[in-house]
């Protein structure tokens, strides 16, 4: 109900007895914005004083508000940002004045159009918390989500590339790979027996010759006939087993072996192709299944989300949050017109439900006059108290700065 200011920031002194809301006018660089200062000052304190607080040639500044229960908020403060404050007809006195006004403040309401500035996710955040919805568990949901399929689908679209680069299929590629040394040594057991045939067929020849020497020898001579029928007992014996060896030898295709051999290496590159191949095949089919999957949980999150949000008891109607942040009647809050971005402001800060009700609108001179007077009559409505800093000295009850003072 009254705001008394001394020696902050450009104001010198200035009185103002106050019923509902208070327009703020006058030229540039007057003390318009310092008179809007020193209420949040003196409301928040700490990290609000600005770096040069006290009016030049002053050894402190003051900032008294009195409220409409009687309360009276007092700060003082030094060229240094020190401060004291003292909150006269407070009923606890069991925390720090600084501390109980805190608890009957909100920023949001202090400064209600800060909110268009904000990011979307914040406005979102800010809406979420006034409505009582909370959706920090289903948002990191599907944000690990999101970010398990944008991992899944760099994946998958790797192995996709992958799969078109790799080699087409082989048709007569073997089931298992080629042992090259089960046919290396097939080969050699070959070449072995081959040679041993060989040496045996040579062996026959040389004993059939032994044979007709010997029996030419028994023919040419009587005297060595018994001698010479025990030694072609002998030969014929031996004849027996290598002839018997010799039929029940089988041939190896020395040939088809060498050339199974030489074949072995394309085989093997065939079997090789073919496997990575459908690994690869594998892989995408995995990967998109995973991508498929994980879309479904996020498509799940995003309806619990619009459930709750459904649900919840929005401050206005037509407000809640989309994909975009904070909507009203379908629409993104900055895409909004000017009067439906200050009815949206307004609610939220009524939603706040301050016990000291004051708004500071600092940018007022942004707003036309049906605007100026539709804020009013929201702030109004909504049992709130609005400070209003507008440039020039059109305004009607208007209360006028100029160089410091009330004019």
């Amino acid at each position: 109900t009254q705001l008394r200011v001394a020696n902050f920031k450009r104001i010198e002194e200035v009185t103002v007895d106050i019923d509902g809301n208070v327009l703020i006018g006058g030229a540039n660089a007057q003390g318009k914005s310092s008179l809007l200062d020193a209420v949040m000052v003196g409301l928040v304190g700490g990290a609000s004083i600005p770096p040069d607080p006290v009016h030049h040639g002053k050894d402190k500044a003051t900032i008294s508000l009195t409220l409409d229960n009687g309360l009276v908020v007092e700060r003082t403060i030094t060229p240094d940002r020190k401060h004291k404050l003292k909150v006269t007809g407070r009923d606890d006195a069991s925390t720090t004045p600084q501390r109980w006004l805190d608890d009957h403040i909100k920023s949001i309401t202090l400064d209600p159009l800060a909110i268009l500035s904000m990011p979307a996710q914040k406005q979102s955040d800010l809406l979420r918390s006034l409505v009582g919805v909370t959706t920090t568990d289903l948002d990191e949901d599907c944000e690990t989500a999101f970010n398990e399929r944008r991992d899944v689908s760099r994946d998958l679209r790797a192995a996709q590339a992958e799969l078109a680069g790799a080699k087409p299929h082989v048709a007569d590629a073997p089931k298992e790979r080629v042992s090259t040394d089960k046919l290396s040594q097939q080969l050699q057991e070959a070449v072995k027996g081959q040679a041993d045939f060989d040496a045996m067929q040579a062996e026959h020849a040389r004993e059939t010759s032994r044979y007709n020497d010997t029996k030419a020898d028994i023919e040419r001579t009587e005297k060595r006939l018994a001698a010479l029928k025990a030694e072609l007992e002998a030969c014929i014996d031996a004849g027996k087993k290598r002839l018997a060896a010799i039929n029940a030898w089988v041939k190896v295709d020395v040939t088809k072996v060498r050339d199974q051999l030489a074949d072995a290496g394309r085989l093997n590159d065939a079997f090789a192709s073919n496997a990575s191949r459908t690994a690869i095949s594998t892989r995408v089919t995995s990967l998109e299944e995973a991508q498929t999957g994980l879309t479904d949980v996020i498509i799940e999150i995003d309806s619990q989300k619009a459930h709750r949000l459904a649900a919840a008891k929005w401050p206005l109607d037509g407000l809640s949050i989309g994909d975009a942040g904070v909507t009203f009647n379908g629409v993104p809050l900055e895409q909004a017109s000017q009067a439906e971005q200050l009815r949206v402001c307004v609610a939220l800060a009524a939603a706040s439900k301050p016990d000291v009700g004051i708004v500071l609108v600092r940018d007022g001179c942004r707003l036309d006059a049906a605007s100026l007077k539709l804020l009013l009559t929201l702030v109004t409505e909504a049992g709130l108290q609005a400070f209003v800093e507008r440039v020039g000295l059109g305004d009607a009850g208007a209360v006028i700065i100029e160089n410091g003072f009330v004019k």
